[in-house]
């Protein structure tokens, strides 16, 4: 029984704080970086097993590719 949770966040602060968080005691599976959906993409898994997505704009990409097929 795992669970994934996905959270988006404008502030990029905020986001590296929360990222920076929540690996204390978990492990990285994929540091804050650029990908061609976010401009700051990153996952991790917490101490108690729960895996995380963090994106800081991936909004803005899905509203284009929804827009792309209109």
């Amino acid at each position: 029984n795992n669970i994934l949770i996905s959270i988006v966040i404008d502030d990029i602060q905020t986001l590296e704080n929360y990222f920076s968080n929540l690996s204390v005691g978990g492990y990285v599976i994929m540091p804050l970086s650029e990908m061609p959906w976010s401009s700051c993409f990153g996952m991790l898994v917490d101490k108690f097993g729960v895996v995380w997505k963090f994106n800081r704009d991936a909004d803005k990409f899905l509203d284009k590719v929804i827009s792309n097929k209109r």
